[in-house]
Parts: C-alpha cells; structure tokens; sequence
C-alpha cells in the first residue's frame, strides 16, 4: 500500500512539474504598456498571457485596452464615447452627447466576455459588444448586429 501511494506521489509531483514549466514562447506585443495602471490584458499579479488568458479571445487576439469612436444618437450628432477595459474586470466609460452638451457622462461597471461577446454590466442593465481584431461593435440587446443605414457608425477602435 506505501508502495503504491509513493508511486501516485510521485505522478502527481512530475505532472505538477511538467506543466507549471511549459512554455509557448508567444510573441510579446510592444504596444503594450505594463506600466500603466490601464488595462494590459492581464491582471496586476501577472502580465503573462501564457499563465493568465483572461483576457483574449480563443484564438489568442488582446481585447483589452481603450476604445473610442462616435455613436450614432437619436437626439444628438453622435455620442463621443471612450470606453476603458480594465484588467480586474471592471470598465470606465466616457460619453459626450455632441451639440447638446458639453458635460461628460462617466459610467463605471463590470464586464465579462464569452467566446466574442463583450458584456458590459452597470446598474442592473447589460449592453453587448462584438469583439473584433482591434475595434468592437455594438450589438442590439438580443446581441445581433445592428442594421440599417447607420450599422457601419456602431464601431468603436482600439486606441
């Protein structure tokens, strides 16, 4: 019985050690800041994206990051709009109703993303983003793209 429950030991210890020594080798992406208290993609404890893939989608890409883009408005010329993704999963954004005012709207909540949905959710509300390579779209509240003669405004680029 000793024997055996060495034996197990020791699998046990060589799997933990195999796996905690693998490597990918990706590519480090220069445009990435880890100073900066913005979100890197990872959270504050490891800037790795080979030990912490919260923060990409399945095939690898960074969504974290700045957005920024105007959005269309039904009552305005568009909606100046900056959005921040943070690394704690938090998100921080900044609206200007342009030509009705100059005061900006600060909102602050928590997102998630499953497969490319980006969930944004604050008091109570959820709104979607499709995430693509370096900009995310709005979705409608049934996370469909949104048609008609202003679909192509719904963008928002990755600063």
């Amino acid at each position: 019985m000793k024997k055996i429950i060495k034996y197990c030991a020791v699998v046990v210890t060589a799997i933990l050690l195999i796996t905690a020594c693998k490597n990918n080798n990706r590519p480090v992406d220069p445009s990435v800041d880890d100073s900066s208290p913005m979100m890197t993609g990872f959270p504050a404890s490891s800037n790795n994206p080979d030990t912490d893939p919260m923060h990409t989608l399945p095939d690898g890409r960074d969504f974290s990051g700045t957005y920024e883009g105007t959005l269309p408005a039904a009552d305005a010329d568009g909606i100046q709009t900056s959005l921040k993704l943070y690394n704690d999963n938090t998100y921080e954004r900044t609206s200007i109703y342009i030509g009705k005012s100059d005061d900006a709207i600060e909102e602050r909540g928590t997102y998630e993303v499953k497969g490319d949905i980006l969930t944004l959710i604050a008091n109570g509300s959820e709104e979607y983003y499709q995430v693509g390579d370096g900009y995310i779209t709005k979705l409608d509240n049934d996370k469909q793209p949104i048609t008609g003669d202003f679909a192509e405004n719904y963008k928002l680029i990755k600063r």
